[in-house]
């Protein structure tokens, strides 16, 4: 049976509810965890390695997010073997990627005193260099599951993969509390991400064959002119995944630790990863929109993406609005629960890395859907550029203002990359910037509206239904 659109929406909204579930649960039980059994300063210390391999994310080179779009976009256009040509290409060269990743690194590792560089004192050398590539290693893994996970989208849905991710993410937790209280250090906890990503892949391909068995892995289909004809597309997705991810997460942290310490560090990734919550839990519908979007736009369904964009916009603001006022309001109780007391409530720097989720948040909304679509290369060259400006001027204001001054300066990066996101998107569908603009500030009633009556009505139908069935 053919799903309706908004029958294939809640269902992936539900999967995706129950990932971010398992996502807010898995830090808000990780950071006690690992806080308990190492103490802040071992957890500093791990976490600027982590932050290190997160550097690793550089090596797939945007191949990866751009192969998975053009994925979703060629089954959308009913285009068969261009999705395979996609899909053998992209896996053959992430391959390549991870097998040079890994053998540099190892070799860089031998040469490198990582207590000199990095200001990692308590953590064994050898303990730490093995922390490091493990870390590493599950990084650069991690990029052979969205080539698997886009082809499963774009026939499923992406409810399924989903909920795998999510599964094996519970299973990881589990694996690293049980090391974590039997006295295993840093680098055995790293050694269990990197059996959860392998498992991670493991599934999808076996998934991939059950669900996708026309999609081809014959290496007869890899086309070398696929890659340069998706450079373009790469080099943008590569940048912004770069700006966000490594430059606008990890470097700060980094800096931190460098100017600061490890203690910094600590505080500051325990706030961000406190008010990142709200972010979370609005992106879900991003996320779940996200290939109903990307088909949209194949089959040139321009109105269709128009309102969902408007939507998302709308939902995006003003829940994340709601929920960072809670989280600010019950912090500090919510800090001494969470962290055992380990780590003290910082207001101001809550209050300033929420305002930066909040606009984050709205930009969301724009962004999945060009990253979708391939179509993200102005909202990358603004974003990457705005981050080094903002992680420049921060380290220039840290030994000063501490903290602080390197959540203010990161709001500027998710202002820039909203603003041009939501021009991008309003001259990619031929619409007026001010006026759509407008348009997504306003409160979501309309919408919101129209679901309760929708649910109203399969509610009351399946009583009906129920109560006929009774009487005969």
């Amino acid at each position: 049976m053919k799903l309706t659109l908004r029958r294939r929406i809640w269902q992936s909204l539900a999967a995706t509810t129950f990932a971010r579930a398992v996502q807010f649960g898995y830090v808000l039980v990780l950071v006690p965890v690992l806080l308990v059994s190492w103490g802040t300063e071992v957890y500093g210390e791990w976490m600027i390695l982590t932050a290190i391999a997160g550097f690793g994310s550089l090596s797939n080179l945007g191949i990866v997010q751009a192969s998975a779009s053009e994925i979703m976009l060629a089954v959308g256009a009913r285009d068969g073997e261009r999705a395979s040509k996609v899909y053998i290409t992209s896996i053959v060269a992430v391959l390549a990627v991870v097998v040079l990743t890994l053998t540099i690194a190892w070799g860089s590792i031998q040469v490198i005193d990582l207590k000199t560089y990095f200001a990692v004192t308590l953590i064994p050398s050898n303990a730490a260099a093995n922390t490091l590539l493990l870390a590493l290693g599950s990084t650069v893994l991690s990029a052979f599951i969205p080539p698997f996970s886009a082809a499963l989208s774009a026939v499923v849905g992406n409810g399924l993969s989903t909920v795998v991710g999510a599964l094996i993410k519970i299973g990881e937790l589990l694996a690293i509390w049980a090391v974590a209280y039997a006295g295993g250090g840093p680098a055995l906890v790293s050694a269990m991400l990197v059996i959860s990503i392998g498992i991670s892949v493991a599934i999808h391909i076996v998934l991939v064959r059950i669900y996708v068995p026309w999609l081809s892995a014959d290496l007869r289909y890899f086309d070398a002119s696929i890659l340069w004809r998706l450079v373009p597309s790469s080099l943008a997705q590569f940048s912004i995944f770069i700006s966000t991810n490594t430059l606008g997460v990890q470097l700060p942290r980094v800096i931190l630790g460098h100017l600061m310490g490890p203690t910094a560090v600590a505080l500051f990734t325990v706030t961000i990863t406190y008010a990142r919550t709200a972010r979370t839990l609005t992106s879900l519908f991003s996320q779940a929109l996200q290939v109903e979007a990307t088909r949209a736009f194949a089959e040139k369904e321009h109105e269709r993406l128009i309102r969902m964009v408007r939507g998302l916009c709308q939902i995006h603001l003003w829940l994340s609005v709601v929920l960072v006022s809670v989280l600010i309001l019950a912090g500090k109780q919510l800090f001494v629960l969470w962290t055992h007391g380990k780590i003290p409530f910082d207001l101001e720097l809550c209050i300033l890395v929420s305002l930066g989720f909040i606009a984050g948040s709205f930009g969301d909304a724009i962004l999945v859907v060009l990253i979708g679509i391939n179509r993200i290369m102005p909202v990358a060259i603004g974003h990457v550029a705005s981050v080094v400006l903002s992680v420049t001027l921060a380290a220039l204001l840290v030994p000063k203002w501490g903290a602080a001054s390197m959540a203010a300066a990161m709001i500027i990066p998710e202002l820039v990359a909203a603003g041009i996101g939501m021009l991008t998107f309003t001259r990619l569908v031929s619409l007026s910037f001010p006026e759509f603009f407008v348009s997504t500030l306003r409160l979501p009633v309309d919408m919101i509206r129209r679901e309760l009556m929708q649910v109203t009505r399969v509610v009351c139908g399946n009583a009906r239904n129920w109560r006929w069935g009774a009487g005969n």
